[in-house]
């Protein structure tokens, strides 16, 4: 008996080793490259022919030199210094009733939503996850270092509360799973707010609430048209976060109220005057350190200088393009024969997307149908679209254009000229910051192409103003920048999918104009 212990100890014992080694094999030649730089292995060199003679086959050559522990210290350093720059010009400042914004040191903060404590650094898909690190910094962080007097209280409540933000979106390769296994905003119901937690700014702390709203869409991961518990767009606020922006607005204990719009997609913000928002700011998502540049904005230290690079749409649902999203995804009618001819997982091949967006969407969208509003043609006064059921107007249906944002200071342009050089065109123009503090501004060059009964008739769609070329150059205060931007012939053109089956450039007048949003 002790005999067949010992065989089966022994087997298990060396049943385990074996698959410890197969799998350590596996991992060890999956990181070969790793494991061998960390032992000092060379396994392959660049041997030249003897009649060549040696060449430098390094193309781009760091400017750290070789990777040590002092010039990594430095690359680290010099990383997080671009990724707070990055989001300082980044970030775009939609609202600023009164300048309220820059903030004084002297005005003591609350921060209000579960995003302060669960930001999103990121989108779902590659970047960094600072949240799994010891070096992501969140806006409590950051503002500690700026010496804000920022609520603990209502901090640690949110750190020490059971809620989670899941993916807060849907996919539909999981179309039959229980939606709630799926998604949550991760916002706190308003019986979180007990007098107790009231009560951390009610003596103080009540300079100013900073509230923080994230969406968590990204690659496979798309946000909901309608919602499984409200179905509303998950654009819009949910009903939790109607409740808080409410609660902050009736308190009556704020001087101000600051939303920052935690999210890379474009949040529905009609609600601004509804709940008396003094300043909103989109900061997308910051990454490791990018919160650092979130405070030093709301303090003055920064001027934010980013442009939105999407329409603000009242109604998140009034584009045509949404009806291309993922959950109106059609099924292949030959599914069957397509799954036995595949190795590939059922969810992954049964359904498919076709991209028909064209003009569809994003500015050119709504400022081509504005266009015809204003012309009386092609009936876009018609309700197809409307927010409310009634005419069509640009008005009621958007919130903030494309290349929208503000500064903290204003700029002013003269001299504008386009000259005809070949295949491009030369634009000119001089942008003075009458402003009292210095700032980024971008030059945002558009045009318009002659819309022809050639294009109605062969179906070519035309934007009625598109971008065609940009620059960033910082202003001092008081002070004048020429800018200079090329602007190429061929970005004019329009496809012509019926008769040319190409890109075309027609005859006619092209109109330039330089705008600070579309």
């Amino acid at each position: 008996m002790r005999k067949v212990r010992i065989t089966t100890g022994l087997s298990c014992l060396m049943a385990f080793i074996l698959c410890f080694v197969i799998f350590g094999s596996n991992l060890a030649m999956s990181y070969d490259t790793v494991v061998n730089g960390m032992l000092g292995v060379q396994t392959s060199k660049v041997v030249n022919d003897e009649s060549v003679a040696d060449e430098d086959t390094i193309y781009y050559k760091s400017a750290y030199g070789d990777i040590n522990a002092k010039t990594l210290k430095v690359l680290k350093e010099d990383t997080y210094t671009e990724a707070v720059q990055e989001q300082e010009e980044g970030t775009v400042l939609l609202y600023n009733k009164d300048n309220a914004l820059p903030l004084s040191k002297d005005e003591q903060i609350s921060l209000f939503g579960y995003a302060v404590v669960q930001p999103l650094y990121r989108n779902q898909s590659a970047g960094s996850r600072a949240y799994s690190t010891k070096t992501g910094v969140d806006l409590y962080k950051a503002l500690g270092t700026l010496k804000f007097k920022v609520n603990p209280k209502l901090y640690n409540a949110y750190r020490q509360s059971k809620t989670e933000r899941k993916t807060g979106a849907g996919t539909f390769f999981a179309e039959n799973a229980d939606p709630s296994a799926l998604w949550s905003l991760g916002e706190e119901p308003i019986s979180f707010y007990t007098d107790d937690v009231k009560s951390s700014w009610a003596a103080g702390f009540n300079d100013v609430a900073i509230v923080m709203l994230a969406r968590e869409g990204g690659e496979g991961v798309e946000l909901y048209t309608q919602t499984p518990t409200e179905g509303i767009s998950q654009l819009a606020l949910s009903q939790d976060e109607k409740d808080l922006l409410a609660m902050i607005r009736d308190s009556g204990s704020f001087k101000k109220t600051v939303v920052l719009l935690n999210t890379g997609n474009p949040m529905e913000v009609n609600w601004v005057e509804e709940y008396d928002v003094d300043a909103v700011l989109w900061i997308g998502c910051p990454g490791e350190k990018g919160f650092i540049g979130v405070a030093n904005i709301l303090i003055g230290n920064a001027n934010p200088s980013g442009k939105l690079v999407d329409t603000y749409a009242v109604s998140s649902l009034s584009a045509p393009a949404v009806v291309n999203n993922t959950f109106n995804n059609q099924q292949w009618a030959n599914l069957t024969e397509a799954l036995q001819k595949s190795s590939s997982n059922a969810s992954e091949i049964s359904y498919y997307t076709v991209q028909t967006e064209g003009i569809y969407i994003g500015y050119k969208y709504y400022e081509t149908r504005y266009e015809d509003q204003v012309l009386g043609r092609f009936n876009a006064t018609g309700s197809a679209g409307s927010i409310d059921g009634g005419a069509w107007d640009y008005a009621k249906e958007v919130s903030y254009p494309f290349g929208y944002g503000l500064s903290y200071t204003d700029f002013e342009y003269s001299n504008f000229s386009v000259q005809e050089q070949g295949d491009t065109f030369q634009v000119d123009v001089d942008v003075k910051n009458t402003g009292a503090v210095d700032g980024k501004h971008t030059v945002q060059i558009y045009f318009q192409s002659p819309y022809t009964q050639y294009d109605i008739d062969n179906q070519v769609e035309k934007s009625a103003v598109e971008l065609c070329g940009f620059d960033k150059k910082e202003i001092a205060a008081g002070q004048t920048e020429h800018f200079t931007i090329t602007v190429e012939k061929e970005d004019l053109t329009s496809y012509d999918h019926m008769n040319a089956k190409t890109y075309i450039l027609e005859d006619g007048d092209y109109y330039f104009t330089v705008g600070k949003d579309a």
